[in-house]
């Protein structure tokens, strides 16, 4: 037990610190003032995708956002995709939306196994703009998202771009671990990309052309799977174009989705999030996810070694001190950019409740079946 401590606890050690060298690498995009917001709003124009399913409670931020964004209504439109909604979502749309902003709801069709990526497939065919952005119904917008994104496509000319996502925090520990596990996730995120090793997309904000998509026959290949239209789509988009596969670091761009308020649902996420990973073709991706559950489940099992060897005690101790303070140093480090203040008690207490998470979704991946927006999947 001391030799796979001490062995995992080096590699992960490893992990963590390429993963930093790839985010110093990483430089934010600065939304240049020099070439001017009218420049950069004629060129690009958006159709932005919000696919929804029963989110009366959770959509109305969304749409206040949408109302503020700071961007000429003439230069995107809004296309909601109800995907069967039996409560009052679609006319809350109706009611809140400003009536100026150019927005449609269109019925979902469904022609795979894949709600999402039908309706994502649907909307982009009834698009008028030739640049996608996807989000989600319980996210909010800043206000700048679209001219943040718009200057980043003029200058960079990329052909996928992935945000970066944060969540909101009540101040509970069940929010908080959600933001911290998210801002732990955005960091890996960004450092594969500094690593020119792209491994993480969130379909909460994700943009890429029209005609991108079509050449890549849009999720051809992986409807078959219910989730991973954001990851599968990079993976495509890695094969076809790398150097177009670029990721917009830039607070202007953050979306803010909302956390879930039971810890069952946290659960079935994670396993939705982790069903795909068979299918994706990553062994970067593959590697760093199979080292991060040895380094969590090892804690567990170190645990229940301690009861037959207790002299044991102190080298799971070591380990996971030596883990948290590692951890704590990324998650201040991702905290910084998306100016979150942690709490050092939500911190410790995540860093226990972490690995029973880890480990519980694993047990319920292999299960091969999970339940998301009351659907089994």
């Amino acid at each position: 037990m001391s030799f796979a401590l001490l062995t995992i606890g080096v590699l992960y050690a490893i992990l963590l610190l390429a993963l930093h060298v790839g985010n110093l690498k990483l430089k934010s995009f600065e939304s240049t003032s020099e070439m001017g917001p009218a420049s950069s709003i004629v060129a690009t124009k958006f159709t932005v995708i919000i696919p929804f399913r029963n989110e009366e409670h959770r959509i109305l931020p969304l749409l206040q956002s949408i109302n503020g964004l700071k961007f000429p209504k003439s230069s995107f439109e809004v296309l909601f995709v109800d995907d069967d909604s039996i409560d009052a979502s679609v006319s809350l749309i109706s009611e809140n939306l400003n009536p100026t902003i150019d927005f449609q709801i269109l019925k979902n069709k469904r022609v795979s196994k894949s709600p999402k990526k039908d309706a994502i497939t649907l909307a982009i065919a009834n698009s008028k703009y030739e640049w996608i952005l996807t989000t989600d119904a319980d996210c909010e917008l800043n206000e700048n998202w679209l001219e943040t994104y718009s200057n980043f496509i003029a200058i960079e000319n990329p052909s996928l771009i992935c945000g970066p996502v944060n969540y909101k925090s009540n101040g509970s520990f069940l929010h908080a671990f959600q933001q911290l596990d998210a801002l732990s996730l955005q960091w890996v995120g960004m450092g594969s990309f500094g690593l020119f090793k792209p491994m993480l997309a969130n379909g909460a904000n994700m943009a890429y052309s029209k005609k991108f998509f079509m050449d890549l026959d849009g999720f051809v290949g992986n409807n078959g799977i219910a989730s991973g239209d954001d990851i599968f789509m990079l993976e495509k988009a890695k094969k076809e174009n790398p150097e177009g596969v670029r990721i917009l670091k830039n607070r202007n761009a953050i979306v803010t989705t909302q956390p879930e308020n039971l810890w069952a649902n946290i659960i079935n996420q994670r396993v939705r999030w982790a069903s795909k990973t068979k299918s994706v073709d990553n062994s970067f991706s593959k590697t760093i996810g199979l080292l991060v559950f040895l380094a969590n489940a090892i804690i567990i099992a170190g645990i229940f070694w301690v009861l037959f060897y207790p002299f044991m005690l102190r080298d799971v101790l070591i380990y996971f001190m030596l883990k948290l303070v590692l951890d704590v140093m990324v998650l201040y480090r991702s905290a910084g950019f998306f100016k979150v203040r942690l709490g050092f008690i939500s911190v410790v207490k995540s860093a226990v409740v972490y690995p029973l998470i880890t480990v519980a979704v694993v047990i319920n991946s292999l299960r091969g079946n999970y339940i998301w927006k009351g659907r089994n999947f």
